[in-house]
């Protein structure tokens, strides 16, 4: 089954990406609980529904609502039927990790005939529709996660501080083709960075003035090909984080994602000035 919230058919089907229901809502809102030593997730849910036809569809058995769940890491693509009420889900161990999508549909359990609403939008006339069985009748927004140890990892993690005489001193640059992303400065600015992660407080030094433009600069270069990247060690890790955190990489608020992915290092930074000024 291939289906996400902006598809299209040839019937009226209730969606944010769609005017065949104006006024109408439907969603599922989705808490995620992790256990990561037993590699349990489980996922409490809450849906939002106001459309009359589909609640009556949903009490006389006509309609069911479901959660398409994908995850492409373990080959996991399976709907689960949900209820109007809310619930809890809780899958096997190991049977989600990675990214992991859930599509909330509502489909026609059997041929339906006579629907009528008055919500619809004009253009579907005020003739009574029919749906098969099997029919898409409501899509909600996705919603994405990111399950496992990988967006727990530390960003500095996936960066490799590196040697190199080409590199004018007191610069630095960024080499996005290896295992772990490449940072390259002269011998001397090599060492000089080194030396600060020995002292108190050097870290948050270093986030601030080197992995900071850093981070940046790789979420500029995933928005231009992301595709180049995917086979890249530091790929998967770095996605992760930008997932479990709400940050799209690629997009246009770099400045801010960047801050957001280092937890705020200049904040970090603020903190221990008392030890600098003193």
């Amino acid at each position: 089954m291939r289906l996400n919230e902006r598809a299209k058919f040839p019937w009226p089907v209730l969606s944010a990406s769609s005017m065949d229901y104006p006024d109408n809502r439907f969603g599922v809102d989705i808490t995620i609980t992790e256990n990561l030593d037993a590699a349990r997730l489980s996922a409490r849910y809450t849906v939002t529904l106001d459309e009359n036809n589909i609640l009556t569809g949903l009490g006389n058995d006509q309609i069911s609502l479901g959660l398409y769940v994908t995850c492409l890491d373990t080959y996991y693509c399976e709907l689960l039927t949900i209820d109007l009420d809310g619930g809890l889900i809780d899958f096997r161990p190991g049977i989600l990790y990675g990214a992991v999508t859930f599509l909330p549909i509502a489909w026609a359990k059997q041929k339906i005939a006579g629907w009528n609403s008055e919500t619809l939008n004009d253009e579907f006339g005020n003739g009574q529709l029919g749906f098969e069985k099997g029919s898409i009748l409501a899509i909600g927004t996705q919603s994405d996660i990111q399950a496992g140890r990988e967006k727990l990892a530390p960003m500095e993690s996936i960066f490799e501080l590196v040697s190199d005489s080409d590199v004018p001193e007191g610069e630095t640059r960024l080499s996005l083709d290896t295992d772990k992303i490449q940072i390259h400065a002269s011998e001397n600015t090599y060492k000089t960075l080194n030396e600060y992660r020995n002292v108190a407080g050097g870290r948050n030094i270093l986030l601030n003035s080197v992995y900071l433009p850093a981070v940046m600069e790789v979420i500029l270069s995933i928005g231009r090909d992301g595709s180049a990247y995917e086979t890249r060690r530091w790929y998967e890790p770095f996605i992760a984080k930008c997932s479990h955190l709400g940050v799209s990489a690629g997009d246009d608020e770099i400045w801010e994602s960047a801050q957001k992915l280092l937890k705020q290092p200049l904040l970090q930074l603020e903190k221990m000035k008392d030890g600098f000024l003193t």
